[in-house]
């Protein structure tokens, strides 16, 4: 009885899956999430007795894993059943590999990641899956840029596009130009990184899935802001927000994100500091750790003129979670960190600044999360 049970359900899967992206992807999200109970218990009796099954089912529903609580879930069932398995071997076991690379990403554990990407990436060539190697390019290469390889992101990126295309995915394709146009933005290429925005964000709105067009727009939003264009960077990802809180609310702590360092860009620190009170407290359960890692960063540039003691506290927690997971900062990002160290070394006595920066090394993320709330909530009286 369990094991039928379990294959409608995988069946379901399948059916349903492909609706999450694209325009009917709120009543596909909406019929997953019903029937999650039911998932669940198709995946425990697939770890007792066919992982393979299980494999299909995880696959077949890639984006409705992603959130917090369920990606969390569907990792430990993932580690528990891939442990003892070449999963590349098989397609479904393929796209089983690609949702825990993603999972891993989620969760900061980057090193892991890129192993299980390239495991994806080499599995999908043996198996002539050029779709799903696709997506694992895409994913190294977001690793690769934020590991400070630009070279080897735009290349994996570029190779991405080439293989979505074949693939006639869209949805992988989008992903590709979005990640192309990061790697010519961080190579001050303002005009080529637009065309492969533009194009992102036109395969967006032809795919008709709101999530997907929020974050293409918070990529237009991200483009607009390196190239100095402030008033359309805020005006992108105004619009993006109003479409997050509505139908995509997990996306609304990314564009809380960038809305966030557009207003500290324009010295407008009281609204930044207020979108990213709204964004931490949303990230604090939803957020990826890079998410919630940059929140605090833009915190500390908030907070840089009114309490450079704290500002260089969240700071350290920041900078020791980098270093602690290799990753980089990206070099624009890089050279507003350099300065933010600066002012706040310029603004404390240096036995002050040096005590702030030792304590607040030793603070994890969620305590550092926690002081920038707690003061928050003071100021607010």
């Amino acid at each position: 009885m369990r094991g039928r049970h379990a294959e409608y359900f995988a069946r379901f899967a399948e059916r349903v899956g492909p609706d999450l992206v694209g325009p009917r992807a709120a009543v596909a999200l909406e019929l997953s999430s019903t029937e999650h109970d039911n998932l669940s218990a198709a995946l425990d009796f697939a770890a007792q007795a066919n992982v393979e099954l299980g494999f299909r089912l995880v696959a077949a529903l890639r984006s409705y894993w992603d959130t917090a609580a369920r990606g969390r879930e569907v990792r430990r069932w993932l580690e528990r059943a891939l442990e003892p398995v070449e999963a590349e071997t098989t397609p479904a076991g393929l796209g089983a590999l690609v949702v825990l690379g993603r999972q891993l990403i989620n969760a900061g554990d980057y090193d892991d990641a890129v192993s299980v990407f390239g495991r994806a990436a080499a599995g999908g060539e043996r198996l002539g899956r050029p779709g799903d190697t696709a997506l694992a390019l895409v994913y190294t290469a977001w690793l690769h840029a934020n590991t400070g390889d630009q070279e080897s992101a735009g290349g994996s990126a570029a190779q991405a596009i080439a293989l979505a295309q074949e693939a006639e995915d869209l949805w992988v394709e989008r992903l590709g130009h979005a990640m192309f146009a990061n790697t010519l933005l961080l190579a001050g290429d303002h005009a080529g990184a637009r065309v492969s925005l533009d194009r992102s964000l036109a395969i967006a709105r032809r795919l008709g899935d709101r999530s997907t067009l929020v974050l293409a727009m918070v990529n237009s939003g991200y483009g607009a802001f390196c190239a100095g264009d402030f008033a359309t960077s805020r005006s992108v990802l105004e619009e993006a927000l109003v479409i997050a809180k509505e139908h995509t609310p997990i996306r609304t702590v990314t564009v809380l994100n960038l809305l966030a360092q557009e207003a500290n860009a324009t010295g407008d620190h009281d609204r930044a500091r207020a979108v990213l009170r709204e964004a931490l407290e949303l990230g604090r359960d939803r957020g990826r750790v890079i998410d919630r890692l940059e929140l605090l960063t833009e915190f500390a540039h908030a907070l840089a003129e009114t309490d450079p003691r704290l500002a260089a506290r969240l700071l350290a927690s920041a900078d020791a979670d980098y270093s602690r997971r290799s990753v980089v900062r990206p070099p624009p990002a890089a050279k507003r960190h350099e300065r933010l160290d600066a002012a706040l070394a310029g603004a404390l006595p240096e036995p002050v600044y040096a005590r702030e920066l030792d304590d607040g090394a030793l603070l994890t993320l969620d305590e550092a999360i926690d002081e920038a709330l707690a003061h928050e909530r003071i100021q607010a009286g």
